[in-house]
């Protein structure tokens, strides 16, 4: 994957990453993949909403964990 990143942000992120010790590309990995399970959480936690207004039957969160082998 190819990202263009503002030299003053990559600046900064770079100097993270060092404070971490890891590289650049592992924390913008690590930082992705921390917003796509955030939103996946997200998602699923507005289907159990909708499934327990619409008072169906295992709404819960982990219901839908289970239904999406999470």
């Amino acid at each position: 994957m190819s990202l263009r990143i503002d030299d003053h942000i990559k600046s900064e992120l770079q100097k993270t990453a060092k404070l971490k010790n890891i590289s650049l590309s592992t924390l913008v990995l690590s930082a992705v993949n921390e917003m796509v399970e955030s939103e996946f959480d997200y998602t699923l936690a507005e289907m159990a909403d909708k499934r327990r207004k619409d008072n169906e039957p295992h709404f819960d969160i982990e219901s839908l964990y289970k239904e999406f082998d999470v």
